[in-house]
């Protein structure tokens, strides 16, 4: 299923919860904490494996990944929180013919590794007692990527690196019952590899959060 089909199959999921009726409680002051899981994706091209020594390249960016989260919200506008990401792996195969520096003769392969810590403020609206309520999402994404070349002809092929980008997104919470409520997000971001390109990463996520 793709990232759009998910959003939108989590926003009528949602609309459909929100419309049964259940007692109203203010958003809870204090502590929280919950779990997420969804499709991520790194931008990653084949540009950045290939050279002119490659042929029948393939690539993938997207796949599952998964976030923990806790926060403390101070009113019913504001929250700060902090978040462990954890992105899909990406993957690249191709035919190398050996004749430049990089790769050696025959199938190669690669592979990039993604996570990082996003310290984030989120603020909501309606700010009252509503089951529904938006929420922008903003802060700073403390991030660590590696890309493995399965083999490469000077025999470096592993580099890690790690650095700070912003970090932002939007979601939708909705309080399922007291103390718990579902969460689907986007984020947005950008990482370094092999320190030399700078990619997108992108998670839509869905999950559940309790108060304390």
């Amino acid at each position: 299923m793709s990232p759009l089909k998910t959003g939108c199959f989590a926003i009528s999921l949602i609309a459909c919860l929100a419309s049964v009726p259940l007692p109203l409680h203010a958003q809870e002051i204090g502590w929280y904490g919950g779990a997420s899981a969804g499709l991520s994706n790194v931008a990653v091209t084949e540009d950045f494996w290939s050279d002119s020594s490659i042929s029948k390249a393939s690539i993938q960016t997207s796949g599952f990944g998964y976030g923990l989260y806790a926060g403390y919200r101070f009113n019913p506008r504001f929250a700060l929180e902090v978040n462990y990401l954890q992105a899909a792996d990406t993957a690249f195969h191709a035919t190398s013919n050996g004749s430049l520096t990089l790769w050696p003769a025959g199938q190669v392969s690669g592979t990039t590794l993604n996570d990082g810590i996003a310290l984030s403020g989120l603020l909501f609206w309606p700010a009252r007692a509503s089951r529904v309520q938006l929420y922008l999402k903003g802060g700073l994404f403390f991030w660590d990527t590696t890309a493995r070349y399965s083999n490469t002809v000077n025999a470096y092929n592993e580099f890690n690196d790690n650095g700070t980008s912003p970090i932002g997104g939007a979601g939708i919470q909705l309080q399922l019952a007291h103390q718990w409520n579902l969460r689907v997000e986007a984020l947005y971001s950008m990482v370094q590899l092999a320190g030399r390109a700078s990619v997108g990463v992108s998670f839509a996520f869905a999950g559940i959060s309790r108060s304390f």
